[in-house]
């Protein structure tokens, strides 16, 4: 996937999940993957990928805007930028 918008999709009725590297990395999808079913989401679509910058810049972008955190680009870079991440879709 290239992060493009998917059009067709009812954003009212689904929503993207992702656990981040330090959760792939601790093990710790399968266990909150089960919490989010366990409310009664249904989680389906599972895959794994390997974040890109932009990605992550995308994810945070209300964080990016706040001026005051310079040193913010550049910690989402180290921590998310080619680490594995989980990402599930959901309906509700």
């Amino acid at each position: 996937m290239s992060g493009a918008a998917v059009e067709g999709v009812d954003f009212e009725r689904w929503a993207v999940i992702l656990c981040k590297p330090d959760a792939v990395a601790r093990g710790m999808v399968h266990r909150v993957l089960g919490m989010i079913s366990d409310e009664g989401i249904a989680v389906t679509d599972r895959m794994h990928l390997v974040a890109q910058t932009w990605q992550a810049h995308v994810a945070y972008r209300d964080m990016l805007a706040d001026t005051g955190r310079r040193d913010l680009p550049s910690y989402i870079d180290a921590a998310y930028a080619g680490q594995k991440v989980s990402g599930r879709q959901s309906g509700v």
